[in-house]
């Protein structure tokens, strides 16, 4: 943040009137630019009752023929801890074709998704509670075998192999709608605690 950004934010951060009008000046201008005509290379399909999640991973398979796909199971609302997501893929060949479902989960939010993933061309990762509390499954979308880990994960490295964790009850704490409804190691009673963090 440069000086007049940091001077600009220190004023309208005690004034959210000011604050709002001056956000919506400033986008209403970008809405005068002109734009390029949105286009895309392949048809659009449409899915309705269909997600995936953040933008920060993809869900196309390593040879772009899958696409990974989220199926509600309720209303559009914020979930809570007893809403079941569906989880599967659809193939591409010529748009989508059917849902096939690999698995299912409560961990999941609207914002990411339940952190669903590819590890490599047969195995995706995804959030999921089990008896011992929150932890990821992974599944072999072939042989439908699964394999859990005691702790969620968030980003995996392309290879496949590491991954990074941390408390969604903790984000859920401080940013609700990013984090998960389900306890975990938290120490929400601290400010900064020495046994959470980055995994």
């Amino acid at each position: 943040m440069n000086k007049l950004e940091k001077l600009i934010y220190d004023v309208v951060k005690k004034n959210p009137g000011l604050k709002r009008r001056i956000r919506n000046v400033y986008q209403s201008a970008f809405d005068l630019m002109p734009r390029k005509k949105n286009y895309s290379v392949n048809p659009i399909s449409v899915k309705e009752g269909y997600f995936f999640g953040f933008h920060d991973v993809t869900p196309f398979s390593l040879d772009d023929q899958l696409v990974l796909a989220n199926k509600l199971t309720i209303p559009r609302r914020m979930p809570g801890p007893k809403d079941l997501l569906e989880l599967g893929y659809f193939t591409i060949d010529g748009g989508l074709k059917e849902f096939i479902k690999i698995g299912e989960t409560y961990s999941w939010n609207y914002h990411k998704g339940c952190r669903m993933q590819w590890l490599n061309q047969e195995e995706v990762i995804y959030n999921s509670v089990g008896e011992k509390g929150m932890g990821a499954t992974i599944v072999n979308i072939r042989s439908k075998k699964e394999r859990k880990i005691n702790f969620p994960i968030d980003s995996v490295h392309e290879g496949g192999h590491l991954a990074s964790s941390f408390s969604y009850e903790r984000l859920e704490s401080c940013m609700g709608g990013y984090g998960y409804l389900y306890k975990d190691d938290s120490y929400l009673e601290e400010n900064v605690p020495d046994g959470t963090g980055l995994f």
